[in-house]
């Protein structure tokens, strides 16, 4: 097997900031950890690394996979990164891992790797002829009923927006693409998450769309209502968005658990007597409420694209 060689939909939490290798914390959500996508020890892999807080990322070709230690090896020299070098990046933040974000086709170079939270025209860089997208639709959101009393308290889970993986080729640079950034769902008006689109500008490309979570709105005391999971089309990898977790029970603590990305967002969650709600988290991630009196709502987060330019 080749140093090129990769595994399918394998994305992890390394468990440490700084220069050291990448330990295995968890899988992401979506992905699988190199063990479980059958990776194989002492091969290399090429991968991509970014904090989870999106301002740092590296990319490169591990030395090695260390199966007993979980640890994915990092090389002295890197292909790119964020700060603009070749050597190993001090992470502030542990980053999430994929070593699916690389295509045999494009070892050469990076061009550049930007994250894009609004809708623009894109402009294909100098000297690119290749793209790695990540997209992510916006989160819905939820609203919970007004109620009085714990006893007759409401549920309401928004999912969060779909997600998709593309290898774009045959790009013509000065070319353009048309970019759409659905917006996080909003719980007082209340709405679902926004579609988030890649198309054609002068650049022609089949259309990718990663759609917006669905609407959860809870109207009835005592009610549990989950919104509608989105799907996402026109990527190499397409996945639904995923929904939140609430529990509930009569005069004692309720607790949420906002819906996480499935390209591997983070959630947040939150529990009282009442009124408990957990907005959604960028990227995509979908609002939960639990309600009693007053009645509250959650917001999901907007969508997000990723893209790596590649020579």
């Amino acid at each position: 097997m080749s140093a090129n060689a990769l595994v399918p939909r394998c994305g992890f939490a390394a468990t440490s900031t700084g220069t050291g290798d990448f330990v295995v914390s968890a899988a992401l959500t979506g992905f699988m950890t190199p063990t479980a996508a059958g990776a194989i020890n002492g091969q290399p892999y090429p991968y991509f690394a970014q904090s989870t807080d999106l301002t740092q990322w590296e990319v490169g070709v591990s030395t090695g996979w260390v199966s007993s230690s979980t640890t994915l090896q990092r090389p002295s020299t890197v292909i790119a990164n964020s700060a603009g070098n070749t050597s190993k990046l001090n992470f502030t933040v542990a980053p999430n891992v994929y070593i699916d974000a690389l295509n045999t086709e494009f070892q050469g170079r990076l061009i550049a790797s930007n994250v894009y939270a609004s809708s623009q025209t894109l402009t294909i860089p100098n000297g690119c002829t290749g793209a790695f997208v990540r997209l992510w639709g916006g989160g819905g959101a939820a609203k919970g009923a007004a109620v009085s009393g714990c006893a007759s308290s409401s549920l309401a889970a928004a999912p969060s927006g779909a997600y998709l993986e593309k290898l774009l080729t045959g790009l013509t640079p000065g070319l353009t693409l048309a970019l759409t950034i659905g917006a996080g769902g909003t719980g007082s008006t209340p709405s679902a998450g926004g579609d988030s689109s890649l198309a054609s500008g002068t650049q022609t490309i089949s259309t990718l769309t990663a759609h917006g979570g669905g609407l959860a709105n809870s109207s009835n005391s005592g009610s549990i209502v989950f919104g509608t999971i989105p799907s996402a089309t026109g990527g190499d990898d397409n996945r639904p968005g995923s929904v939140g977790t609430a529990s509930l029970a009569p005069y004692v603590m309720v607790s949420v658990m906002s819906s996480p990305s499935p390209g591997g967002g983070p959630s947040q969650g939150a529990s009282g007597t009442s009124s408990a709600t957990a907005a959604g988290v960028a990227p995509g991630g979908g609002g939960v409420c639990a309600t009693g009196s007053p009645a509250v709502n959650a917001n999901g987060a907007a969508g997000q694209c990723n893209i790596q330019w590649l020579s």
